[in-house]
């Protein structure tokens, strides 16, 4: 916890927060997007299945994006280890292993959704539509729909922080 409310503090003070200012503010929001979970213990297990899963999807995310930008390429510009030190071992495990892995687990946990969907019949489409329905607590429907969330709201802040830093710098 203490590296994430950094990371959250950096940005905050990186857009013209003081330190303390910043610490108080994300300690509150915090508290309030925590309280909902500490309240129901059926939106706690919902979040531990989303965002479980979605640390699969980040280091999936991690790995492509890897990949994209070069393994050798990457290992050379961002470890701070020597090149040597990291041999072909690490292109092999980054370009073969970790995207094998992502697969398999994401298979495997929509498997285990799937199968464990609640439906009142045994007809797989029945079942198929809850395990796509968002509002099911433990469906691929609603992590489908939790991460879009995130997802389009990280763009829009993305581009929106990108600006507000740009015209800070400019000063």
């Amino acid at each position: 916890m203490i590296a994430l409310v950094e990371l959250g503090t950096r940005v905050l003070i990186d857009f013209g927060m003081s330190r303390r200012a910043a610490v108080a503010v994300l300690a509150m929001v915090g508290f309030l997007c925590g309280l909902p979970s500490a309240l129901s213990t059926n939106l706690f297990g919902n979040q531990d299945w989303v965002w479980g899963l979605g640390l699969i999807v980040s280091g999936g995310f991690l790995a492509f994006g890897v990949l994209r930008y070069g393994v050798r390429r990457f290992r050379h510009d961002f470890l701070s280890v020597s090149p040597r030190q990291t041999g072909a071992w690490f292109n092999l495990f980054i370009a073969g292993l970790i995207p094998i892995q992502f697969f398999c687990m994401m298979g495997w946990w929509f498997y285990q959704a799937f199968e464990w969907t609640e439906s009142s019949d045994r007809n797989p489409l029945q079942r198929l539509l809850a395990w796509l329905d968002p509002t099911n607590l433990y469906s691929i429907g609603t992590c489908v729909v939790q991460w879009g969330i995130l997802l389009i709201a990280g763009l829009i802040l993305n581009r929106w922080m990108a600006r507000r830093l740009a015209m800070r710098e400019r000063r």
